[in-house]
């Protein structure tokens, strides 16, 4: 468990470039130590107004929220909001978004104990970098 949470950590840790990544970097960080601030969080999310698209911030909030229902260990809708945000990913989104998606379904799944599809996941945003 712990090396998870240092592969965790190190995987998301490196700067980003755009003004909700460094919340979705907040989010991320919380989900390891404390979740109280998450709801503040998402909050902060939906007021940015500079998302390159409306795509994109749907895409980032729905992100935001599947990590919040996994944080709380609902895993059944975390898996529907995952399952719901793939369907989504579309060509125009960043890889680093599109990487924070798989490894977040990855970390999903890992929880639930699937973990033959839980590498799947994890191979598909290795194919990203």
């Amino acid at each position: 468990m712990r090396l998870l949470i240092l592969l965790f950590v190190f995987n998301f840790s490196f700067s980003q470039s755009s003004e909700y990544d460094t919340i979705l970097n907040k989010i991320e960080n919380q989900f390891i130590s404390s979740k109280d601030s998450l709801p503040n969080y998402l909050y902060q999310l939906k007021s940015i107004k500079n998302y390159h698209s409306k795509k994109e911030k749907e895409l980032v909030l729905l992100y935001a929220e599947c990590f919040i229902s996994l944080s709380e260990t609902n895993y059944t809708k975390a898996l529907k909001q995952i399952s719901n945000l793939e369907q989504k990913i579309n060509s125009s989104l960043s890889k680093t978004l599109e990487g924070k998606i798989y490894y977040l379904h990855y970390l999903i799944l890992e929880r639930v104990t699937n973990y033959t599809e839980a590498t799947k996941y994890l191979k598909r945003r290795r194919k990203l970098h």
